[in-house]
């Protein structure tokens, strides 16, 4: 295949963020959701002896100052004396290591510690 055969638009910054911003959060997860039991049900796939390893990983974002962020997510005290107010969420991730897939993830309010969200 070369550069003739593919029809690949550049697309500016400014662009890609408004039409980020038009993307549903429901429909983005019910493709990952298809495109992961699609691979469970149709693609062979490693396994250790006769079981899956599901790994579960996480970061904390620290989010933008705004008013809207900051109705959604609230503030927190942040830095070494705590003395600045950030928006703060967790993003929990469990994904399949051997199969190099992620299984779900997601951006969450940070109210709990890590283990608990991670397990909801």
């Amino acid at each position: 295949m070369d550069d003739a055969d593919l029809n690949i638009r550049k697309v500016t910054k400014g662009v890609f963020s408004k039409t980020r911003q038009l993307v549903d959060p429901y429909a983005l997860g019910r493709l990952d959701e298809v495109a992961v039991n699609t691979f469970y049900e149709e693609a062979p796939y490693y396994n250790l002896l006769v079981n899956r390893i599901l790994a579960c990983d996480g970061n904390r974002l620290v989010l933008p100052n705004h008013p809207s962020i900051i109705e959604d997510f609230g503030q927190h005290t942040f830095g070494s004396k705590a003395n600045s107010l950030r928006s703060l969420a967790l993003c929990p991730m469990l994904y399949d290591p051997l199969n190099l897939i992620s299984l779900d993830s997601q951006i969450r309010i940070q109210q709990a510690g890590f283990v608990s969200q991670t397990f909801r």
